[in-house]
């Protein structure tokens, strides 16, 4: 049968200039480097990864605007960050003293003109830098799909050297002794909690381009030919191997919440994906009943790969460490106490020690929330709420435009969907997106599918060779 998938010339109506490959170029690089140095947690690769990111903002007042939609999210975000910056500003003055309504103010937290919200509004900034530079620089499917095969090409490497240095020296990370979590997998990362998103979007973002070109590979007529003979079933192959390697770190870190959210998102991607194949051939309900069906079966296939370490952590320590129950209850105590105002980001660990409630111990040293919407709302107080609603609404509607729009290419809002749902799951009890190197890639990921999603479409598609599924 003859393949009904037509070649599409590139849309040359869009000039590129030296400018906006420059600011491609920067893009890729920061997120290829941004996971490799422990996450760049520190000041240092934090503050290389934030210059790259301004370096490839500068060049936006020289390259072609982007299409209505994709501005209208643009402009959004610039108003966010702005927002965020004038409340940080606000958090920073003399004011708090006046405001504390009694309170004690604890320590680090000073009634004069505190710095440290100022420090840490640049860690907030980086993520939307990665996501307004991805909104820009990401023009056509083209691009999106080579920023997708750098970041998977790139995380397969890491990972498969991460794994081998794991395997041969599990006191080692990145060539360098071991100071916390001697016995965890943590990939290029600190934290194995942190590690675990990174392998889980990862996972997603390979599983769905596997699903997409097994689609491709079953309508060809040759399909058991060679893969030197089938580009489709090659990529197939390269595709499944990295969603192998990567259902496989993300299973060696033992993170409980990552590996559940995992495979949350997972079953979500293969349950809609199975119901939009089931819907061009059967009835709407009994698509729906196939689907769930589909969906059982994957949960099943899943916990017999992930759930044996899973439910032996949970057996051992609970779902949820005892701990940090205990730390949740005392950041709710520290937010009604400072529910108007925050305390300014950064200044959780300042915080903490004046809230810690008896039954919690003094063992350890508490420096985040384990939760990043709990730390975010002691931070930021009501501001908070105002950015997590113009974050998830934006980025659900622009995702579910671009699955009904993009036909071809909507496996990309659907990744972007399931790659939300996992971190959102993932950060109630972690704080892996406090991360910078995560939180670029989060960021640069989520940012490729609204551009993906808004793009401008001639003909049903946008005008670029990928959208055809070569």
């Amino acid at each position: 049968m003859k393949s009904t998938v037509k070649h599409v010339e590139p849309d040359k109506s869009v000039p590129t200039s030296v400018a906006d490959k420059a600011g491609f170029y920067f893009l890729s690089i920061c997120g290829v480097l941004a996971p490799i140095p422990y996450g760049s947690n520190t000041a240092v690769a934090a503050g290389l990864i934030g210059l790259l990111l301004a370096v490839s903002l500068f060049g936006t007042p020289f390259v072609p605007p982007p299409v209505t939609r994709v501005r209208r999210l643009l402009d959004a975000t610039i108003l966010l960050s702005a927002l965020l910056i004038v409340w940080t500003v606000i958090q920073a003055l003399p004011l708090r003293s006046i405001v504390a309504s009694g309170h004690p103010i604890p320590n680090g937290i000073s009634p004069g003109f505190n710095l440290q919200p100022l420090q840490s509004i640049g860690y907030v900034l980086i993520p939307f830098a990665a996501f307004m530079s991805a909104l820009t620089y990401i023009r056509d499917d083209a691009r999106a799909i080579t920023i997708l095969h750098v970041l998977l090409g790139s995380g397969f490497v890491t990972t498969i050297f991460s794994i081998t240095e794991y395997t041969l020296s599990p006191q080692t990370l990145l060539l360098q002794p071991k100071i916390h979590y001697l016995d965890a997998f943590t990939g290029t990362f600190v934290n194995p909690n942190t590690a675990a998103s990174y392998f889980g979007v990862m996972l997603l973002l390979s599983l769905t381009l596997c699903l997409r070109q097994q689609g491709y590979v079953r309508r060809h007529r040759h399909w058991l030919s060679a893969p030197a003979g089938n580009p489709h079933l090659r990529d197939f192959l390269i595709y499944s191997l990295w969603t192998l390697v990567f259902a496989v770190a993300l299973l060696l870190t033992k993170s409980r919440a990552g590996i559940m959210s995992s495979i949350v998102a997972v079953v979500g991607i293969a349950s809609v994906d199975a119901f939009e194949r089931l819907r061009r051939r059967a009835l709407p309900a009994r698509s729906i009943a196939i689907g769930t069906l589909a969906a059982a079966i994957s949960v099943i296939l899943l916990f017999a790969l992930f759930g044996e370490r899973v439910i032996l952590r949970v057996a051992n320590k609970g779902l949820l460490d005892r701990g940090r129950l205990c730390t949740y209850q005392s950041t709710w105590q520290a937010i009604q106490d400072h529910f108007w105002l925050g305390t300014g980001l950064g200044s959780f660990q300042d915080v903490f020690p004046a809230y810690r409630l008896p039954e919690c111990g003094m063992e350890g040293y508490w420096e985040m929330a384990h939760s990043v919407y709990l730390e975010a709302w002691l931070s930021l107080g009501p501001v908070f709420f105002i950015a997590l609603v113009i974050i998830y609404y934006q980025l659900i509607k622009t995702y579910v435009l671009g699955y009904q729009r993009r036909k071809r290419f909507r496996f990309v809002p659907l990744a972007s969907l399931g790659i939300l749902a996992l971190l959102t799951l993932h950060s109630l009890v972690d704080f892996s997106l406090q991360i910078p190197g995560m939180a670029v890639v989060a960021a640069l990921l989520l940012g490729t599918g609204a551009a993906v999603s808004l793009a401008a479409r001639n003909g049903g598609e946008t005008r670029t060779d990928l959208a055809s599924g070569s």
